[in-house]
C-alpha cells in the first residue's frame, strides 16, 4: 500500500511558486540527474546534484545577505560580492538581476 502525503490546507506553504517554476524545475531536474547518471559513469563526481531556477537562485541568496546584512547598502553590496546579483531601483520597485 502507497502512503499518501498528508497536505494541511489551512496552513500555508513555506513559499510559494507557479506553476510554470514549479513544472522548469521538475523538468530541470530530471535533466540534471540524467547528465549526472552519464558523469558518474564516465567516473568522474558531479558539480551539482540540485537544480535550482533562477527565481530560487534569487530566493535563496536573498535570504541568505538579508538575514546577515544589518543595512540596505550593505545587503546590496554583498549580493554583488557573493552571488553576482545586482539589484536595481526603478520607480520606487527593486529589481534582482540574475548573474546569467
Amino acid at each position: 500500500m502507497r502512503s499518501k502525503s498528508i497536505i494541511d490546507p489551512l496552513a500555508p506553504a513555506e513559499r510559494k511558486i507557479t506553476q510554470k517554476e514549479y513544472m522548469a524545475q521538475k523538468y530541470g531536474q530530471q535533466k540534471l540527474d540524467e547528465i549526472n547518471q552519464k558523469i558518474i559513469e564516465a567516473g568522474l563526481k558531479p558539480t551539482s546534484t540540485v537544480f535550482l531556477t533562477q527565481k530560487e537562485y534569487l530566493r535563496n541568496a536573498i535570504d541568505e545577505c538579508a538575514a546577515t546584512s544589518n543595512s540596505f547598502d550593505e545587503f546590496q553590496s554583498k549580493l554583488l560580492e557573493q552571488f553576482q546579483i545586482s539589484v536595481v531601483e526603478h520607480r520606487g520597485r527593486y529589481s534582482y538581476l540574475h548573474p546569467g
